[in-house]
């Protein structure tokens, strides 16, 4: 939707629909650069400028504005700017730069014939758990119910990956409190999540470990007190968690 909103705008300052007044526009900018940066400081900073992606869409829409005229001065006449062919190439060069940068890194494609393996396996795992009356927990990979890649399971909605993150970096008492008594409980029969944490990392030196080391903290002993390890699929990347024998949530 965003994106499509962008592409009528962008066509609307082509056609001469649109006029950017400045006043408007370095608001916008403003605000946008700081909702941004207030949300890269919430989760660390990630590894790239992907949580810039508002503030760099309302500068290229002011840059396309201002090329085609379509940008107002203080005294509400139209600027237009005279732009000189070497900015222009450089303009058009930038995606071919981004291609010839990524090419050459290593992209190891998954092997088909393992993965098949793996996806038989986790239906078998999944159909153990259903035919014993269990709830099965896809934390990640829902896109293999979605497409039928695993069969005769129904989804459990709660705790998807990018909202338990959410909870976990936002440190809701509320919510890891209710997670914390099903997985206490034993609520299901199967969990299937990305590989857990089982380490702390140097923020200083590695790439989101302030991400890592919260959920170390805080999320992944809500699952070891209560789940153990049955499998590891993907190359090591998915867990296949079961309940333990015993529990031993609350007993430290």
């Amino acid at each position: 939707m965003v994106m499509s909103m962008v592409a009528i705008l962008l066509v609307n300052l082509v056609a001469g629909c649109t006029i950017i007044k400045p006043e408007d526009n370095v608001e916008k900018i403003e605000i946008m650069d700081g909702l941004d940066r207030v949300v890269s400081v919430k989760i660390g900073g990630g590894t790239n400028l992907h949580n810039m992606d508002v503030y760099l869409v309302i500068l290229v829409l002011t840059a396309v504005a201002i090329y085609f005229g379509r940008m107002a001065d203080e005294n509400h006449q139209q600027v237009r700017v005279q732009v000189p062919f070497w900015l222009k190439a450089l303009v058009l060069m930038m995606p071919v730069l981004f291609v010839i940068t990524f090419v050459g890194r290593s992209v190891v494609p998954l092997d088909q014939q393992v993965a098949q393996k793996d996806l038989a396996r986790l239906q078998k795992y999944v159909d153990q758990a259903v035919d014993e009356g269990g709830d099965v927990l896809f934390i990640s990979q829902r896109h293999l119910i979605t497409f039928g890649l695993i069969e005769n399971v129904p989804l459990v909605h709660e705790h998807e990956k990018v909202l338990l993150q959410e909870m976990v970096m936002a440190q809701n008492e509320v919510y890891l409190s209710g997670l914390g008594a099903e997985l206490a409980e034993q609520r299901y029969a199967l969990i299937v999540t990305d590989h857990l944490p089982s380490g702390w990392k140097n923020p200083e030196k590695v790439p989101l470990a302030m991400e890592n080391n919260v959920v170390l903290n805080d999320m992944v002993p809500l699952f070891t007190c209560a789940y153990q390890e049955a499998d590891r699929l993907l190359d090591g990347s998915l867990d296949i968690l079961v309940p333990k024998p015993e529990v031993t949530c609350g007993s430290d």
